[in-house]
């Protein structure tokens, strides 16, 4: 996953018209999400006659089939450089430092991402008695608006300033994550979840989008390549910041939420100050 995803991201921002990068990125999200979600049902669905030894086997068959279809039918999207990189020299984005920043404010929002998958589920069935069904209904829920209505808002958010996008986005996933601190009941915790991925379906597509338009063609993957690390980073830390703050405050529902909450706020805020400075 490390490796194909920068370079899947060079080769959409070769191949796609700078208007309409944040529209091909907001495609490309919903091609990812109706995989995930078909995965574990295909997967439910094969071990009810196979083992998972043969499960395991039919995904691998998958990767090959993927990788033969890639080898016959995409052709290289870029023909400039030919300069040999190595693994460490993906850190030399780091001298920019308008990319730099960038990055940083965007991790910010990815370690709020990571709370979806860990934290809430944690706070949801531990703290306020939700069943495991109820939690991955939340989740169905989130997988399906992005599927449904993430390329649509990306359109919508093409025609945006790029800097106020992101701040949109962020102040969404920061009112999402502080709702929860208030939600008492199953059918108000689905508020949350609508605002919190309001807040990714605006915030995610319109980050790669801005990561390209700032690379140097010559050095593309290797910019994507270093903003898909923080944002791995941000969704691996997410959960730990997440554990450390409910196990230090097991009844602080509110002041937990609001921690979290904080994180996005002040990438928007960082976002507004250096707006005119990255875009």
């Amino acid at each position: 996953m490390m490796a194909i995803r920068p370079a899947v991201s060079a080769v959409v921002a070769d191949l796609s018209q700078k208007e309409r990068l944040t529209e091909s990125y907001g495609l490309l999200r919903v091609g990812g999400n109706v995989g995930f979600a078909a995965g574990p049902a295909v997967g439910g669905y094969l071990l009810t006659f196979l083992s998972y030894t043969w499960l395991f086997g039919v995904a691998s068959l998958t990767g090959v089939l993927t990788f033969c279809l890639i080898l016959l039918f995409l052709r290289e999207s870029f023909h400039g450089s030919t300069e040999k990189t190595k693994l460490h020299t993906i850190f030399s984005v780091a001298t920019d430092r308008v990319f730099l920043m960038f990055t940083a404010l965007s991790l910010l929002v990815f370690l709020a991402m990571g709370q979806i998958n860990s934290t809430l589920s944690i706070f949801t069935v531990d703290r306020l008695g939700f069943s495991t069904a109820q939690y991955g209904l939340l989740l169905t829920t989130n997988g399906l608006i992005v599927v449904l209505f993430q390329y649509s808002v990306a359109r919508w958010v093409n025609h945006l300033e790029r800097f106020k996008g992101l701040i949109l986005g962020s102040i969404l996933f920061a009112i999402g994550y502080l709702s929860l601190g208030w939600i008492q009941s199953f059918g108000w915790s689905f508020t949350a979840i609508l605002l919190i991925t309001a807040g990714e379906i605006v915030f995610t597509p319109l980050t790669l989008s801005v990561a390209a338009e700032l690379s140097p063609r010559d050095w593309r993957g290797r910019y994507m390549g270093f903003f898909a690390l923080s944002q791995t980073l941000g969704i691996s830390f997410g959960p730990m910041v997440g554990g450390i703050l409910l196990d230090a405050f097991p009844t602080e529902s509110q002041f937990i939420w609001g921690v979290i909450s904080l994180i996005p706020f002040i990438a928007a805020v960082g976002l507004l100050i250096s707006g005119f400075a990255i875009y």
